[in-house]
């Protein structure tokens, strides 16, 4: 089962690289064929956390294809609160949007998946702000006024192979950040750069 393992991982794999530290903190390391770039010595749990994730999820887990979105929506759903879930086929079946663009944990790849902003509007969003929650529990706050500015992908493609778990899947919020290097590269605003994602409240 993932998710108990998941709940036992130390909060460090999401936090951002810090550009003042000194280059010699940095380090290329290569996880599951994988090479991961920049990784300062304080990423060290996120290194532990890949090499573990690759023994249990070494392929696309079908199922975690999905996505939850509560809270301000016109979706009227049967539960208690409303919530839109948006199953594999249906984002799978979305048009998809690519954006070519490195990432603080990675080099220049080329990420697929839906915009952003369709998979909030098909969700009838009605509020100014989302927290995306990730499976380990992290959680970002966007100001929808920002998705709308950069145009995030849900990307759940990295040089056409599907992501998983240990790569930073099922779906990572993507922005064009090589497009606008200067805004999108403040340590802030690597935080809206969400892996993992299970989970959007809209407010």
């Amino acid at each position: 089962m993932l998710m108990p393992f998941l709940k036992n991982v130390k909060r460090g794999a999401h936090c951002p690289i810090n550009h003042s530290d000194k280059a010699e903190n940095h380090r290329t390391v290569t996880l599951g064929g994988v090479r991961r770039f920049g990784l300062p010595r304080r990423s060290r749990v996120y290194i532990v956390w890949l090499s573990l994730m690759s023994a249990g999820a070494a392929h696309a887990d079908p199922d975690l294809l999905q996505l939850d979105v509560d809270g301000n929506i016109a979706y009227q759903a049967a539960a208690p609160h409303n919530e839109r879930t948006f199953t594999r086929e249906e984002l799978l079946a979305m048009p998809v949007h690519a954006i070519r663009s490195s990432t603080n944990w990675t080099g220049s790849e080329l990420w697929e998946g839906p915009l952003l902003t369709d998979v909030l509007k098909k969700a009838g969003i009605r509020g100014s702000t989302i927290r995306v929650f990730a499976y380990d529990d992290y959680s970002q706050e966007i100001p929808l006024a920002f998705i709308k500015k950069y145009e995030p992908i849900l990307a759940y493609r990295e040089n056409g192979r599907e992501l998983t778990l240990k790569d930073f899947g099922p779906l990572f919020i993507i922005f064009p950040r090589d497009e606008y290097h200067r805004e999108l590269s403040t340590i802030s605003n690597t935080r809206r750069f969400v892996f993992q994602v299970r989970r959007i409240e809209v407010k």
